[in-house]
């Protein structure tokens, strides 16, 4: 109080507006921190999450229609149509395989996740093979073993979904995780503004009203004195 009584009316005053401009900047400076937070986590779960969901959904696509055609295979006997069932699934396995790669070589996996990645890619592996072993048996009228080899195939495409499935809840967890942490930052963000902005009105109040008391005693100091 001594201290600004001290002080010149130009001073006074320019110690009032820089306050203000003080707490004006932290109040800048933390939103514009806070929303580069939530940017970053939002980025993050569009690159490393809904992408990597969107990958597996096509992958669990081309899974059910390939399923479908092998069961097409075990029921048809017309050649042509066997055909072009054998040169759908080959075109969904290339698919497959490209998906698998890219979904594999994705920046910013976490050891989880590639731990999952490893075990979808054994248990795709396998069941490409067992695709491979049904078909051969089914070109050569094997029917018997056909229904062998196509419960081998139908027991490892479950696995083959399961550690799909895997995939998708860790994404989704991560996804969950990452919107929960965007909404603590703003809420977090947003009554920390309010406080500051609540704590610079009132500063700015306070130092209005003392700043013209005194510059009201000073006048009426020279009014006397000029009397």
């Amino acid at each position: 109080m001594n201290l600004l009584k001290n002080l010149k009316i130009r001073q006074k005053l320019i110690s009032c507006f820089l306050l203000i401009s003080i707490i004006m900047g932290v109040l800048g400076g933390i939103g514009i921190s806070q929303i580069k937070k939530i940017n970053s986590n939002s980025t993050s779960m569009y690159e490393d999450n809904l992408i990597h969901l969107r990958s597996v959904d096509e992958l669990k696509e081309n899974f059910l229609q390939i399923h479908s055609d092998l069961i097409s295979l075990l029921t048809t006997k017309d050649l042509e149509k066997k055909s072009k069932i054998k040169q759908e699934i080959e075109e969904l396995t290339e698919e497959d395989m490209a998906l698998s790669e890219k979904f594999k070589n994705e920046d910013g996996l976490t050891n989880d996740e590639k731990e999952m990645i490893t075990t979808f890619n054994q248990y795709h592996e396998d069941y490409m093979m067992e695709r491979k072993k049904f078909i051969e048996l089914i070109d050569s009228d094997r029917y018997e073993e056909e229904q062998m080899a196509f419960d081998m195939v139908t027991e490892l495409r479950n696995k083959t979904f399961d550690s799909i499935n895997a995939i998708i809840d860790t994404n989704l967890k991560e996804a969950k995780n990452a919107n929960n942490s965007n909404n603590s930052i703003f809420k977090n963000s947003f009554n920390l503004m309010i406080g500051i902005v609540v704590f610079g009105f009132i500063s700015a109040l306070a130092l209005g009203l003392l700043i013209s008391t005194l510059l009201s005693k000073q006048i009426n100091k020279v009014l006397i004195f000029a009397d």
